[in-house]
């Protein structure tokens, strides 16, 4: 399922590997730091203490203005090399989150969890304080019996009245379609439903698109790319690397977890609490992009879908009532494994363009 997001983030994320050359860098930067370090010539005079580190840099220290230099080029190779892990490892993340993987106690508690979660928004009902019986009017008062003193008390009490039984229906109905636009964002079928809420947001699209076009999406993917229009496809690349920043940002902070040995006494666990804080901001981030995605892809297959059936010859649907059974032969026809037979029509070729030669030019 993450296919969707593969096709149009790994290109991107490959060119920008291949202008740093990251992986080189640190290859030969550490062999040289390396034979540079550990020769005995160069040790005596250096502490021998178990730190690691200071030992390092004295007899890196040893070599001059040599030793300096290949530090820094370490610690740049580092830099580099550390941004190509996280950029090549990205796609991995990804597809981790939006994993179909059912198997194992930890999957199993988070698919429990997706479950209850859509149960819960499921039980948000249209405002029931229209259903509830209407509030009685209370005996008048001394004041609201006087003839004209009482009507303006009672119109002003009716008012009052109206508002606050208006405020909470409005306070109900804005919970009811906050509660719908969020279960839109979870599959209907249970057996779509994924552990993560990234892997929902897929199917739930998935779901959806099938539902409503009868086209498998991951499998006519690479076809709609195909035949899509530059500035929509530009738009799906532009969401779909915001998407892979923001795993690269949740890699990150998520590795500064290793610094916390490095914090003195209690310190220690403020920490950990703030990169955690910090983590589940970067993940809400994530979904939040993923949700942008997946409109952009649903609204972009509602507007261009007509092109996979020109592309391929076919008659594209002429109804709704229609367009589910034909979208479903597609996605059969595309997988390979159809013996239905069908007429193809393909559009006249656009004659050349009349070229006029002037003289002189």
């Amino acid at each position: 399922m993450n296919k969707l997001l593969e096709t149009l983030a790994i290109p991107w994320t490959r060119r920008w590997s291949g202008q740093v050359a990251a992986s080189a860098v640190v290859f030969w930067t550490l062999g040289a730091y390396l034979v540079l370090v550990t020769g005995p010539d160069r040790s005596r005079g250096c502490p021998a203490r178990n730190d690691g580190l200071l030992v390092v840099w004295c007899r890196a220290e040893r070599y001059g203005t040599t030793g300096l230099v290949l530090t820094g080029l370490l610690a740049t190779a580092a830099v580099l090399g550390s941004a190509l892990v996280v950029a090549a490892s990205a796609p991995r993340v990804l597809e981790l989150f939006t994993s179909d993987h059912r198997g194992g106690p930890v999957s199993r508690w988070l698919l429990h969890r997706a479950l209850a979660r859509r149960r819960r928004i499921s039980r948000v009902t249209p405002p029931a304080v229209a259903r509830q019986p209407p509030t009685p009017t209370p005996d008048p008062g001394l004041l609201e019996r006087l003839p004209v003193v009482g009507k303006r008390l009672a119109r002003r009490r009716r008012l009052v009245r109206a508002e606050r039984r208006r405020s909470r229906e409005v306070q109900e109905e804005r919970r009811s379609s906050a509660a719908s636009a969020e279960l839109r964002r979870y599959p209907r079928a249970d057996a779509l439903l994924a552990p993560t809420r990234v892997g929902c947001l897929l199917a739930a699209l998935t779901e959806r698109v099938e539902h409503r076009h009868g086209l498998d999406l991951p499998l006519c993917w690479e076809l709609f790319l195909a035949v899509l229009p530059a500035e929509p496809r530009r738009r799906l690349e532009d969401e779909a690397r915001r998407v892979t920043v923001r795993v690269q940002i949740l890699v990150w902070t998520s590795a500064a977890l290793l610094w916390t040995p490095l914090f003195p006494g209690g310190w220690r666990a403020v920490w950990v609490l703030a990169v955690l804080l910090f983590v589940r901001i970067a993940h809400s981030g994530l979904r939040d992009a993923v949700e942008v995605y997946c409109d952009l892809v649903e609204v972009s297959v509602a507007l261009h879908r007509d092109r996979m059936y020109t592309a391929l010859g076919w008659t594209p649907p002429e109804s709704t009532a229609a367009e589910r059974d034909l979208g479903r032969a597609l996605s059969a026809y595309l997988d390979g494994h159809t013996s239905d037979s069908r007429p193809l029509t393909w559009p006249d070729p656009q004659p050349p363009l009349p070229v006029t030669l002037t003289p002189g030019a």
